[in-house]
């Protein structure tokens, strides 16, 4: 059976290239390179293929993937975001690598995953 979810959340975060000089990472980035960081608010929508019939155990892992990254700086709170940017093809690729971690449990899998960072930047994977 297949499920469709929407979620959102709302987090900051900077774009830095580390082995980059200050003015090098102002250059490429702009004004996505700041000290303190910028914020989004962020909208998923996954769809999710379950031999269940139950949906509610599914919401609810897709609601704690996203509250894990609301209200949070990513660059400072998530382990992976201290040494990899986080722009939002590298949030999408950790949000569906932590659910398909937890789906794994209920024989379940992300068949298509979008997140969007604004209604005109967003990103895609499909199994």
């Amino acid at each position: 059976m297949i499920f469709v979810f929407e979620a959102g959340f709302s987090a900051a975060h900077f774009y830095k290239q580390a082995a980059w000089s200050k003015d090098e990472n102002q250059k490429i980035f702009g004004k996505c390179f700041t000290e303190f960081g910028h914020g989004h608010d962020y909208k998923l929508e996954i769809a999710v293929d379950c031999t269940c019939d139950d949906a509610t155990d599914i919401r609810k892992l897709v609601r704690k993937a996203c509250s894990e990254l609301d209200h949070q700086h990513l660059n400072f709170v998530i382990d992976e975001f201290k040494t990899k940017i986080p722009t939002t093809e590298n949030i999408a690729e950790y949000l569906k690598t932590q659910l398909n971690a937890e789906l794994k449990n209920k024989k379940a899998e992300v068949l298509k995953l979008r997140l969007f960072e604004s209604p005109q930047v967003w990103v895609e994977f499909i199994s």
